[in-house]
């Protein structure tokens, strides 16, 4: 069994804090998927990028944040990726 690095019932978010998030990356009310961890391969964040496509398709509007450090971290992944997703990123 694989554990997380944080312990779930100990992370909690200030529903103000999760708010201005929104606000700030989704403001359209969009669906927001955010990715929070290392910006390295074995990581699969590639596999995220690449079904964007589908998951519009399904969740029209969505937005993905993407936050963490790493050596991907001035890669493909810090810029925009149209393809497939209507041309916004």
């Amino acid at each position: 069994m694989l554990h997380n690095g944080i312990e779930p019932r100990r992370w909690q978010v200030d529903p103000a804090e999760v708010d201005e998030v929104r606000e700030r990356y989704a403001p359209d009310g969009a669906p927001l998927l955010a990715y929070f961890g290392r910006l390295e391969y074995e990581k699969g964040l590639q596999d995220l990028i690449a079904a964007l496509p589908r998951i519009r398709r399904a969740h029209p509007g969505t937005k993905l944040l993407v936050a963490g450090a790493g050596t991907r971290r001035t890669s493909s992944w810090s810029r925009p990726v149209p393809t497939g997703c209507g041309g916004r990123s």
